[in-house]
């Protein structure tokens, strides 16, 4: 667990999760697994299923894609968000730099909270509808 940090406290930290309520947090939080990663261990690797969304909470990971490395992930980082929703293959390879300790949630066990807490999913959805605005933003002007 992060140090001074609950698992509600590293949810709120991450910006897909940032309008939750802390009861929307406490639901989510249910569903967290921990996970432990030796350096130089690969959390996920580029091409493989996406079923699980990771929240470091300490520790610190690189982003490799194609066989370079993109950027490094520490406390409060996450990654895996769009495989969840869209079971798609992961892009980019995740590998500890340190010793990596995370919370991730399941795919099975994110569509059940989805399900379950409306206001959960108009939160999600509005997030994601920011993010695409903004790429085409960045993207068409």
């Amino acid at each position: 667990m992060a140090r001074g940090r609950d698992g509600t406290g590293l949810l709120a930290s991450v910006p897909l999760f940032a309008d939750f309520s802390r009861r929307e947090l406490k639901a989510l939080e249910a569903y967290l697994k921990k996970a432990h990663f030796n350096a130089g261990e690969d959390i996920v690797i580029a091409g493989d299923a996406g079923n699980r969304f990771f929240v470091i909470a300490e520790g610190r990971a690189k982003v490799i894609v194609n066989g370079r490395a993109r950027r490094t992930i520490g406390p409060g980082g996450f990654f895996g968000e769009m495989s969840l929703l869209d079971g798609s293959p992961r892009n980019a390879t995740v590998r500890a730099e340190t010793d990596v300790h995370t919370y991730w949630v399941g795919t099975v066990a994110f569509k059940s909270l989805l399900r379950e807490n409306f206001s959960i999913t108009q939160k999600i959805l509005a997030e994601l509808c920011a993010r695409i605005r903004s790429y085409d933003d960045a993207h068409t002007h």
